[in-house]
């Protein structure tokens, strides 16, 4: 499993919590995605294990929704990657219970 040592603790690709600016996130980060959007016109969009600034990747509203969808006009797709959807719950604890992730990565 891929995993990194932070801070003393050894972080996995399924619990790590990506910390960044939205200024760094939409300069730096979301700009070759971005462009596959609206460019590229591609068909699907796979929503990645992590949390982004403590939000699951495969829950983030705003990620998905706003950005993805409203602003890049994307009308693909979403799809988890392989165990991203239950990661929601079992090792990100972001909802109290497994239906509530459910709900949330299909909203």
């Amino acid at each position: 499993m891929d995993k990194s040592t932070v801070a003393g603790h050894v972080a996995s690709r399924d619990d790590f919590d990506a910390k960044v600016s939205m200024q760094d996130l939409m300069d730096t980060y979301m700009l070759p995605f971005q462009a596959c959007v609206e460019r590229g016109q591609v068909t699907s969009l796979m929503c990645s294990y992590n949390r982004i600034n403590g939000v699951p990747a495969c829950a983030n509203d705003w990620l998905l929704k706003d950005v993805a969808r409203d602003t890049w006009g994307f009308d693909g797709a979403i799809v988890s990657d392989c165990d991203a959807d239950s990661d929601v719950y079992s090792t990100h604890h972001y909802t109290k219970t497994p239906e509530d992730a459910v709900r949330l990565f299909l909203r």
